[in-house]
């Protein structure tokens, strides 16, 4: 059965954060309201259906993207990219929350700057790291970087074939190769391109589109349905907030419609989460 199911609503509401799988729940990061743009944490716990204020990242950002990560053993998430007023310009930062301590490490930047960027966790060369694709800086960027944690560096990859801001990504495999899928996104125009990186041949190809003509910051996530590991893509803006939600399949490389949120959004957040037994997709963004 295809459903969303609205919980707890966060402590503040606010737009362009990004969200992230942790233990038993979800950490949502940064953001902005109509006034203010945050550095605040949250954490989502699923058993209890609360929000708890976590230590907040030391640079307030939005459209940044969060992406789970080992970083020295512990398993915590990297906050990376984004819009700072601190120095009123898109920044580059890259942040480590580490779960244990409730605490924030600044790591190495991005080489390039850049807001309204996706990352989604990859293996490059035999390491696993964060891979972080497209944004904005100016102009349109197809830039590619894939962050090492073990050695606090990153390295320029191929860039996708598609300028754009706003998209989404996941990891996914594809024909065998396990990689990232970026979709979405906005170009002076809405984009719908799907295009996988293939992580051992440093190469972009592209897939089926997105149905309904292009989306600006919809959200992904990789999930698992009818037992297909594949990505859904929900929300966005298509001239107007929408609901809609699709399901992608990398065996028949096809988009499936999946039931539409309850609530029509765009920059909301996506993350997997774990309520009452059942694995889903949990998004959340400010009205």
């Amino acid at each position: 059965m295809r459903v969303w199911t609205r919980v707890l609503a966060a402590i503040i509401s606010f737009e362009c954060a990004r969200a992230a799988q942790a233990a038993s729940g979800v950490l949502a990061v940064g953001g902005s309201d109509a006034t203010t743009i945050y550095a605040l944490a949250e954490f989502y716990d699923t058993g209890a259906n609360t929000w708890t204020t976590m230590a907040a990242m030391p640079t307030a950002r939005n459209g940044l993207c969060l992406v789970d990560v080992t970083l020295g053993g512990i398993a915590g998430a990297l906050a990376v990219g984004g819009y700072a007023p601190s120095i009123t310009a898109v920044t580059g930062a890259a942040e480590f929350y580490d779960p244990n301590t409730n605490s924030w490490t600044t790591m190495a930047p991005m080489n390039v700057p850049r807001y309204g960027v996706a990352g989604a966790i990859a293996t490059v060369g035999g390491v696993t790291g964060v891979l972080v694709v497209g944004g904005s800086s100016g102009s349109w960027l197809n830039t590619v970087e894939f962050y090492d944690p073990g050695a606090n560096t990153w390295t320029v990859m191929a860039p996708m074939p598609t300028t754009r801001h706003g998209l989404c990504a996941a990891p996914v495999t594809y024909g065998g190769v396990a990689g990232v899928l970026a979709v979405g996104g906005w170009n002076g125009a809405l984009q719908a391109a799907a295009e996988f990186y293939n992580p051992g041949s440093n190469s972009w190809s592209s897939l089926a589109p997105l149905p309904g003509g292009g989306n600006d910051w919809p959200s992904g996530a990789a999930i698992t349905v009818g037992g297909v590991a594949g990505m859904l893509v929900a929300g966005g803006w298509t001239g107007g907030n929408n609901a809609t939600a699709y399901f992608y399949d990398p065996g028949a490389n096809s988009w499936s419609a999946r039931a539409p949120l309850s609530l029509a959004r765009h920059a909301a957040a996506c993350s997997i989460a774990t309520i009452g037994g059942a694995a889903g997709s949990r998004l959340r963004r400010r009205r």
